[in-house]
């Protein structure tokens, strides 16, 4: 996920005292802008409040309350503060834009849009809302419509912000060379633009032109702006990629007290390129103690330390590190990245560690790499087919172990092949030897639900119930499972189960209300109805399943009334569409 920059209209709010405010307003007002640009904030924020108090309708208060709970990533303060901005003064662009950064910073990207196409609809010529237009497509990744807004805006008025921000979009898209045009563009507006010099010293690292990307921080730090650590390592690594080691270890150890992860790893990486054994060792030790070591990212620095480790003598910690890396990224073992990139690793530490493991360990570490990252993929939206991918690869190098084959049998089920899922479950309940698990069960009884195989889906659900009574969804599919086969007693009960459970689903209750149809209780369904549309007056099935119980209570009128609303507000619900028409003949 990008990490965001604060793209907001202003820097700083001074104490700016309308007129026609209230002397204690004002006064309250002025005290708590000093006390939030010194960073005194629940002070600030408690006389903003007083402001308010006397006078709910003082907009400088209400515009700092809004931009310093931005500041302070308060941003459901933040979005009332604008909220109230926009009813006061609709005509205002401003509080528009700052309310599209509001919710973007709230990943809701659609109101976000709708605000700044609302503030260009005000204000059609304004540069800076199109800037704020494209930055959000650019982060919502949708790189070709953040262009042409960057593209509009430097037509209105060309800036060292929107060059550097369409720069930043190509270089995201590996366009190097457009990257490069515009972020020189950027600064011919302004020489010293530290964001623009950083970006530039990237793309140039990129392109390999390690001298030139080399200027870039020499410019950053003649002009005072090169002191984070992050800077630091950057700068290093222009060195390193030029095998200029001691000058690369110069620059990464510059940062004192730090504890960025990467730095320390390559402050280790390359003293012992400098063969300096116990002081590389030491950084590594602490990149892990600072590192996400869940994340595949810092691969490289385990496979490293296992290099770095068995010349320290620790064969074990050595093999340990190499397993580690092999679960995080098991492409590591061919140098390389999940992505394909190549890897310039500390030698071979599966030639080094030879005879220290057993072959088949590094497989069933790769093995359970490939199937946490199935796991992972499927978190994501559409994101099936690269957990497929990913557990094929872990079933090839360990087929015999069973949480394997249950993942890919659920892969399959989610990508609709019911028929794969179901072999893949059964090998894993094979493999398992009687161990397999409530949602392994209940994930079996799926499949075969979807395969009609009816008998067998209402056992394996039944099996998952009695390890786990406690989960609503194996009463509900057991139901439907029960009303397949024709056993709407047995369907009630569960659902009946699964209401315990949920007692607030409003789902459960029109399945029961259309169980009670059934089975003929129609006065009990039209109860189960009536309670849904008091909680949800819109709900189009209600309406549908209530009218076919007051059709079998020969109340005509009550049901011709049900359907014709349920199709208002469903037009395609053809059930409804085909019981109107035929009561509605009858009725005439």
């Amino acid at each position: 996920m990008r990490t965001f920059t604060l793209l907001f209209i202003g820097t700083s709010l001074v104490a700016q005292l309308a007129w026609g405010q209230s002397k204690p307003a004002q006064a309250a007002y002025k005290k708590a802008i000093g006390y939030l640009n010194k960073g005194k904030t629940e002070k600030g924020f408690a006389l903003l409040d007083k402001a308010l108090q006397a006078d709910s309708t003082y907009r400088e208060a209400w515009y700092a309350k809004g931009y310093y709970a931005f500041d302070g990533n308060d941003y459901p303060t933040a979005l009332a503060a604008f909220n109230k901005l926009i009813r006061m003064h609709p005509g205002d662009t401003t509080f528009y834009r700052y309310r599209a950064l509001t919710h973007m910073y709230l990943e809701d990207y659609e109101r976000s849009e709708k605000d700044l196409l609302k503030a260009l609809a005000l204000d059609p010529a304004h540069a800076d809302t199109y800037n704020d237009l494209g930055y959000l497509y650019y982060q919502w990744g949708k790189p070709t419509d953040a262009l042409a807004r960057f593209e509009q805006s430097l037509k209105l008025k060309p800036t060292k912000t929107a060059w550097y921000y369409k720069s930043l979009v190509y270089y995201d898209q590996n366009q190097a060379d457009q990257a490069l045009g515009c972020v020189n563009k950027s600064l011919e507006q302004d020489a010293k633009y530290d964001k623009a010099l950083r970006l530039k010293a990237n793309i140039l690292t990129d392109k390999k032109q390690y001298g030139e990307a080399a200027k870039m921080y020499d410019q950053l730090a003649a002009n005072g702006n090169l002191a984070d650590p992050d800077d630091l390592l950057d700068w290093g690594l222009v060195y390193y990629k030029m095998k200029k080691y001691p000058e690369a270890l110069v620059y990464f150890k510059l940062p004192e007290n730090h504890q960025n992860a990467l730095l320390h790893y390559y402050t280790g990486v390359t003293q012992y390129r400098l063969e300096q054994n116990a002081e590389a060792l030491q950084a590594m030790n602490k990149a892990v103690q600072f590192a996400d070591t869940t994340d595949e990212a810092y691969a490289p620095l385990f496979y490293d330390r296992s290099v770095v480790r068995f010349g320290a003598g620790d064969k074990k910690g050595a093999v340990a590190d190499l397993l580690k890396a092999a679960y995080l990224m098991p492409e590591v073992l061919q140098r390389r990245t999940a992505q394909g990139d190549t890897l310039e690793l500390l030698g071979s530490a599966p030639l080094l560690l030879k005879g220290l493991y057993a072959p088949q360990q590094l497989e069933v570490a790769s093995a359970a790499g490939y199937h946490d990252r199935a796991e992972a993929f499927l978190e994501k939206e559409n994101g099936e087919p690269e957990a497929l991918n990913a557990i094929n690869q872990a079933v090839a190098l360990d087929s015999l172990n069973a949480g394997n084959h249950f993942l890919r049998g659920r892969v399959h089920y989610l990508q609709g092949n019911f028929r794969n899922a179901l072999r893949d479950l059964n090998a894993g309940f094979q493999l398992a030897k009687g161990k397999a698990t409530a949602d392994e069960f209940y994930l079996r009884g799926l499949a075969q639900y979807e395969l009609e195989q009816f008998d067998a889906a209402y056992e394996d659900f039944s099996e998952a119930i009695r390890q786990n009574d406690k989960e609503s969804a194996y009463y509900y599919d057991r139901a439907y499972t029960a009303i397949a086969i024709g056993d709407y007693e047995d369907a009630l009960q569960d659902i009946n189960a699964a209401m315990e459970l949920e007692k607030d689903d409003l789902s459960l209750l029109l399945v029961r209300a259309g169980l009670y149809n059934e089975i003929g209780r129609f006065k009990e369904s039209l109860a189960d109805c009536n309670q849904v549309l008091g909680a949800d007056g819109e709900n189009a099935m209600a309406y549908c399943i209530r009218g076919y119980a007051y059709e079998k209570l020969k109340q005509k009128k009550e049901a011709i009334a049900d359907y014709a609303k349920a199709l208002q507000l469903d037009p395609q619900m053809q059930d409804a569409k085909i019981a109107l028409e035929e009561l509605a003949g009858l009725h005439n």
